[in-house]
């Protein structure tokens, strides 16, 4: 009995341990996904996430023309990670069942997919795919996922708005700073764009007021002339229906 409760024990333990080793490779990573279509490649849509790292793949296709190349690189230059990989341009029928005829061949892709992952860099910055000669053919930036706010480096993804630590307050990043408006030299568009927009506003104003002068002259115009009009239809009505001219005396 006390031996069986000791196997129960130590499984129990054993489980235990296997669990937590279990938990423990599961780490941030990026998971960047790749399109074949009829030999154009591209990027997917690259995220980071808790998960674990695949075992490496040794069983790479034989023919050099189908391997590509991917590697990450930081805001150094340096290659964090790299590694071969290929597309499953390929797909081998199933096997004919009894009486069936066997299959024409195997089944040749026009488009197909595969899924890269690598362990997280805080100083990720680009993704860099390249064929068989190792020539460059794709490269995607990814500094957006990166987490290197506090290295005293003001990084072309990062902003005084983003990052104070890194970045200064008056410096080009990209940010005005509306607190050192003619100090910050990214405030120049801003100050441009508000003096443009001041100026367009102000010829707008003198065209409105303009426009309404001349519809007031106008109507005064307008006016003046229907006056006239008038005054000259009283003058002829009274000089055509006036009284006759009366003598100078009565007759006895």
């Amino acid at each position: 009995m006390k031996f069986k409760l000791k196997q129960i024990f130590c499984l129990l333990i054993i489980s235990q341990l296997i669990f937590f080793a279990v938990k423990a490779e599961q780490i941030r990573v990026y998971v960047i996904p790749l399109y074949y279509d009829k030999g154009v490649l591209s990027f997917g849509e690259i995220i980071t996430k808790s998960g674990y790292l695949p075992p490496s793949d040794n069983d790479l296709i034989e023919e050099e023309s189908l391997l590509y190349f991917i590697e990450l690189i930081s805001f150094n230059n340096k290659i964090l990670e790299s590694q071969y990989f290929s597309f499953i341009l390929t797909i081998q029928p199933p096997p004919p069942l009894p009486g069936d005829k066997p299959a024409a061949g195997p089944v040749r892709l026009d488009k197909t997919s595969a899924l890269v992952i690598f362990p997280y860099h805080k100083d990720g910055k680009a993704v860099n795919l390249y064929n068989s000669g190792k020539k460059l053919i794709l490269s995607k930036d990814i500094a957006y996922l990166a987490d290197v706010c506090g290295d005293s480096v003001c990084q072309d993804h990062e902003s005084y708005e983003s990052c104070t630590k890194d970045c200064a307050a008056t410096g080009k990043d990209d940010y005005c700073n509306i607190d050192r408006l003619n100090q910050d030299p990214d405030c120049g568009k801003l100050i441009a764009a508000n003096l443009a927009l001041a100026k367009n506003t102000q010829a707008t104003t003198k065209s409105i007021l303009a426009g309404k002068l001349i519809y007031v002259i106008a109507l005064i115009l307008l006016l003046t002339v229907v006056a006239a009009y008038f005054i000259y239809r009283k003058r002829k009505n009274s000089s055509s229906t006036g009284f006759p001219p009366q003598s100078a005396g009565r007759n006895n």
